[in-house]
């Protein structure tokens, strides 16, 4: 098993915590109705088309108002697509910091789009500090899981593929990438990460892992590969 170099980490669903009920909620109330339809935030083919920068934000939008159902303005439809940040995995921030200050090199890989890139990387400037780049789909042009979108990352790296662990809430994305030969883990917790990371040889565990949130990694050692240095 080749030594890792290199941690890819999506964004929402593992270190940042979201619920499209908030987006739902505000554009029902923007309507004075109790409930939008649930397709509303569900995904479909314009979304994904939105994800990669293919279609401009008022025709997204447009096709957004369409699926609540009602004529809600422009302004209220992008307060409540924005709103469905909650906030950051404190556990899974602090296993992050314990990786990258023993070495191992970070980046981030997320499934997003203009407006919901410019709200996270503000909200959430100081935790996603922790990577050294994020690659984004609005700005690669390129989804998760399609295996293009993890090549460039290597590609772009200089990494091959036995030289990074990628992580990710859902199996779909975690196929993707074991299809371009990424060993992946599914994520469902801070606990099970560090397990399945020490599982890997990503980490050694001289201690206990996360105990309680908030109280990140205890005792961590991880491996550095030789001559390997922390990029920014």
């Amino acid at each position: 098993m080749g030594s890792s170099r290199l941690v890819v980490c999506d964004l929402g669903g593992v270190l940042i915590q979201y619920s499209w009920e908030r987006a739902t909620a505000a554009w029902a109330a923007a309507a004075s109705v109790d409930a939008v339809p649930a397709e509303a935030a569900s995904y479909d083919s314009v979304w994904n088309a939105f994800e990669v920068d293919a279609i401009d934000e008022r025709r997204f939008f447009e096709h957004l108002r369409r699926r609540c159902g009602h004529d809600i303005d422009h302004e209220s439809l992008v307060a409540g697509w924005n709103d469905i940040y909650i906030g950051v995995n404190a556990e899974v921030a602090a296993l992050l910091v314990e990786l990258r200050d023993a070495g191992l090199r970070l980046v981030a890989a997320t499934n997003t789009n203009l407006p919901h890139q410019c709200e996270w990387s503000r909200r959430f400037a100081e935790d996603l500090d922790v990577f050294s780049t994020i690659y984004s789909s609005c700005e690669m042009k390129e989804r998760k899981p399609d295996p293009e979108f993890f090549e460039r990352i290597l590609t772009a790296e200089g990494l091959a593929p036995e030289e990074a662990v990628f992580i990710d809430d859902l199996e779909e994305k975690i196929r993707g990438a074991e299809r371009v030969g990424i060993r992946s883990i599914h994520f469902t917790g801070a606990a099970d990460l560090w397990i399945r990371l020490r599982q890997l040889g990503v980490v050694v565990d001289a201690g206990t892992g996360p105990v309680g949130v908030g109280r990140g990694v205890a005792g961590a050692i991880c491996r550095r590969p030789d001559g390997a240095r922390h990029r920014r």
